[in-house]
């Protein structure tokens, strides 16, 4: 499961740097990526435009209830996320969680396991003032990814 909004439009990551990473975890995993994300009319653009053209991607953004989204989360291998309740969804059912975090505070937000991965850009949690999202690259949060897998002890 990939969730790529959240209320903030400034939580969100680039579609061209969810691309990437969706290709990679596709290849990884030759698993399909459900793609979710909010109902608000920029929420499904974003999806749209991550998921256009992108095989093996159900780009279920805007389309689900929040039991649907639930269900999702409940039943994802992994989770890949923007700061918000889709983390919080994925730690309450014990998926394995990466959350993005660019403008809060992860020492705030982040629930802790052996599960989550917490990814922000520069070296420090806390320090979120003049942080966004776009400052997390792709050779970042690809590397990030395969060593968390690793970590995690993902297998597809």
């Amino acid at each position: 499961m990939v969730h790529v909004t959240s209320a903030w439009q400034r939580k969100c990551w680039p579609p061209e740097s969810w691309r990437v990473v969706i290709e990679h975890l596709q290849q990884r995993t030759q698993m399909p990526v459900v793609l979710t994300g909010g109902t608000t009319e920029w929420e499904q653009k974003l999806c749209s435009e991550i998921a256009e053209g992108m095989s093996g991607v159900i780009n279920l953004g805007g389309k689900t209830s929040l039991r649907g989204l639930m269900a999702v989360a409940a039943l994802a291998e992994v989770v890949f996320t923007v700061d918000g309740f889709v983390s919080h969804l994925a730690a309450a059912f014990k998926r394995p969680c990466m959350t993005l975090f660019g403008p809060t505070n992860v020492n705030h937000w982040h629930a802790s396991s052996p599960l989550t991965c917490a990814v922000f850009p520069g070296d420090a949690p806390g320090a979120y003032k003049g942080r966004k999202m776009a400052d997390i690259t792709t050779q970042v949060m690809l590397a990030r990814t395969e060593s968390w897998l690793k970590e995690i002890n993902f297998q597809a």
